[in-house]
């Protein structure tokens, strides 16, 4: 498995993919001056707005596909998470993303990052200490990846219902 296949499975998958994210911080190059804009306080750029995350999810939701996350987080947030609450996921939502918050992780959660497309195809994301990605991983057997997927919907809430009643990344 490489980034490119990976990415391709964004194009490819049928149904459904699910992402668990479990990292306070990701390291993400097109990330970097939006986030220093951020953490000065100054507002989102337009460009945003024209996210290539945002043009698959359409296409995803386009052709009836789901995709969903499921964002672990410990309090106090991150700048990153703040960051990403605030000029991420309310775009991803809003093109059709269905996001949830684990602000506790239950006992067994296989708690690594990976996506798991159609129910069938599991990819282990791996990230240096910054949080900077090194590659994705092919995995053979889905029935853990499903379980932690099962198991952290379960446990989550809706990103919109977890921001109101925390009040956080809200600017």
């Amino acid at each position: 498995m490489n980034p490119e296949n990976l990415a391709r499975m964004f194009t490819s998958f049928q149904a459904s993919a699910f992402r668990l994210e479990t990292l306070p911080a990701y390291l993400v190059p097109q990330d970097v001056e939006s986030l220093a804009a951020f953490r000065a306080g100054q507002p989102a750029p337009a460009s945003r707005k024209q996210r290539p995350w945002l043009s698959t999810i359409q296409g995803a939701k386009e052709r009836g596909a789901r995709l969903q996350r499921v964002r672990m987080v410990e309090t106090p947030l991150t700048d990153y998470q703040r960051f990403q609450f605030s000029w991420g996921y309310p775009e991803n939502t809003q093109a059709g993303e269905e996001i949830l918050i684990l602000d506790q992780k239950p006992d067994g959660l296989l708690a690594v990052d990976f996506w798991l497309f159609d129910d069938s195809q599991a990819v282990v994301l791996e990230y240096d200490d910054a949080g900077r990605f090194l590659r994705p991983i092919a995995v053979s057997n889905a029935d853990p990846y499903r379980q932690a997927r099962d198991m952290a919907l379960k446990s989550a809430v809706p990103f919109r219902e977890y921001r109101s009643r925390s009040h956080v990344g809200q600017r």
